[in-house]
């Protein structure tokens, strides 16, 4: 998630389609380092996870029916919000289920 914070700051660069049909991408891609406002989690991802927790660790529970949408505009860290409670499920069903891949 940190390297995905990383890179999605860095400017895009030029694709463009040759003769034979590839993409062609022009420019080197900068180095990308981390700053002050990365690598970090912002108090709502961290709430949504403990408030998913129960449907996300328990197969009974009453509420796994139901579908958490976390809605606000680009940039507001629902993408993280959402990785963050997927690599808890998949760690809870591997805990349950060694096999399950």
């Amino acid at each position: 998630m940190l390297q995905q914070q990383i890179r999605s700051r860095l400017p895009r660069r030029d694709v463009t389609v040759d003769n034979s049909g590839f993409l062609k991408i022009h420019g080197a891609h900068p180095e990308p380092c981390p700053d002050e406002r990365t690598g970090y989690w912002r108090p709502f991802q961290i709430a949504f996870i403990l408030s998913s927790l129960p449907e996300i660790v328990y197969p009974q529970a009453e509420n796994r029916d139901l579908v958490d949408l976390i809605f606000f505009p680009t940039g507001g860290g629902k993408t993280e919000a959402y990785l963050g409670a997927a690599a808890v499920s998949m760690l809870a069903r591997r805990l349950r289920d060694p096999d399950d891949a």
